[in-house]
């Protein structure tokens, strides 16, 4: 499940950042970037750490869903915003909702990743320290 919603979310970030670059803020355009990149890391972690990331699926899944949920808001907002019957003032109230949520997103995944990325450097510690340990058996 966490690996399904996170190819999505790859995907919608590299919609937006490919289709819409030069019509988002650029605090908008390093929120995603910065959502992107986690999709990216939280991928070649599940692929290479399956059994270590089991514990986080359902947090992996709510926090990329919850992001996905923001983004696709986002791209509806903004393709709302360019018919004239939408006000500036309307609009201005809902850019910066979507900001706040982009920001409260980014973190969250963030926290997320950086928990990851701890884990990731402890197996990386063990798996030197293991070759190490096998390298020094053969050289005996």
């Amino acid at each position: 499940m966490a690996y399904a919603a996170l190819v999505s979310l790859a995907q919608i970030t590299d919609l937006i950042l490919n289709l819409l670059k030069y019509f988002i803020s650029e605090f908008a355009k390093h929120r995603i970037m910065s959502i992107h990149d986690f999709a990216v890391f939280v991928l070649s972690f599940l692929e290479l750490f399956p059994a270590e990331a089991n514990c986080f699926e359902a947090q992996i899944t709510d926090a990329t869903n919850e992001a996905e949920d923001i983004l696709e808001y986002f791209m509806w907002n903004h393709v709302q915003s360019r018919h004239k019957w939408m006000s500036r003032f309307t609009f201005g109230i809902s850019r910066k909702k979507i900001e706040f949520q982009l920001e409260k997103a980014t973190g969250e995944i963030s926290s997320l990743a950086g928990k990851l990325m701890d884990i990731k450097k402890s197996l990386k510690y063990e798996d030197d320290r293991l070759i190490s340990d096998s390298v020094a058996t053969v050289s005996t």
